[in-house]
């Protein structure tokens, strides 16, 4: 039988289209890929390291601003504090809003401190308070008001 006279499917050997590995570049593909692993690794965390302390900073400057901000508010806090606590300006605002004492009630029963003594033996009695009367010409507290001790 002459060459065109056989079947194709005889004329094609399949075997030999498949390839053999070879062990030579199973290794080279191995060493290939740890040393890519070697200088990759270290870039990768050199990296990961920039961005942290890149972030790291970022948030300092935001405290840093915050921080400033929250004393200037206190600041601006105090000053109001102290504005609203002041005594003459509480009185005119009473007396804006007719929340002035009547005349009768104007007249404050005043309690006299002892003055300071050497100390007493024990088993004396304490000194007693005085309670010192209005002054002359103001009136009486309104009936069945007691004056503050």
């Amino acid at each position: 039988m002459s060459h065109a006279q056989r079947p194709i499917r005889e004329r094609i050997l399949n075997t030999r289209l498949v390839r053999e590995q070879t062990p030579m570049r199973g290794r080279e593909l191995i060493a290939y890929l740890t040393l890519t692993a070697l200088i990759a690794i270290p870039a990768v965390f050199g990296l990961w390291q920039q961005n942290v302390y890149v972030r790291s900073r970022f948030e300092i400057e935001a405290l840093r601003k915050e921080k400033l901000a929250l004393q200037e508010r206190f600041g601006c806090l105090r000053t109001e504090k102290a504005t609203l606590e002041d005594l003459t300006r509480i009185g005119n605002e009473a007396r804006r809003i007719g929340l002035v004492p009547r005349e009768e009630a104007k007249s404050p029963a005043f309690v006299a401190n002892p003055p300071l003594r050497a100390p007493q033996p024990t088993g004396a009695a304490p000194a007693a308070v005085r309670i010192l009367p209005p002054p002359k010409g103001a009136p009486a507290a309104p009936a069945g008001m007691t004056p503050p001790l």
